[in-house]
């Protein structure tokens, strides 16, 4: 069974590719949100296999959801205490794009480590 977060400002817009995606019975539609916030708030508390996601939306779009997405999905391999080598086959980036994220993860929580990024992290609630 393949879990499906729905992300989009317009509710027919939603309502009409649940009706589609629930046609299957290999897709089960977790949740909905209305935008990029919401979305991230519901992925707080549940793990989707897809999240199809709306490029346009007020609040966060869906690129912007997407890009808070990497620097969690990345913050969550560095607690596991993978390598950039290690994190870059997981999700399928190169090793160099991984050290980029890394770096931008540790500016933006203003530490100098890894170890102290993940430390951070758990103190806001990010992992």
């Amino acid at each position: 069974m393949i879990s499906v977060l729905l992300v989009d400002d317009q509710n027919l817009v939603r309502q009409g590719i649940r009706s589609l995606l629930e046609i299957s019975d290999r897709v089960r539609v977790m949740g909905e949100a209305s935008n990029g916030q919401e979305a991230l708030e519901q992925l707080a508390c549940m793990a989707p296999d897809v999240i199809l996601l709306d490029i346009q939306m007020p609040v966060l779009d869906g690129i912007g959801c997407l890009k808070k997405l990497w620097e969690t999905e990345i913050l969550r391999y560095l607690a596991g205490g993978l390598s950039n080598r290690e994190i870059a086959a997981a999700i399928s980036l190169s090793e160099g794009t991984v050290k980029n994220h890394v770096s931008n993860i540790l500016a933006k929580l203003d530490v100098r480590d890894r170890t102290r990024a993940v430390l951070k992290a758990i103190d806001y609630g990010l992992i």
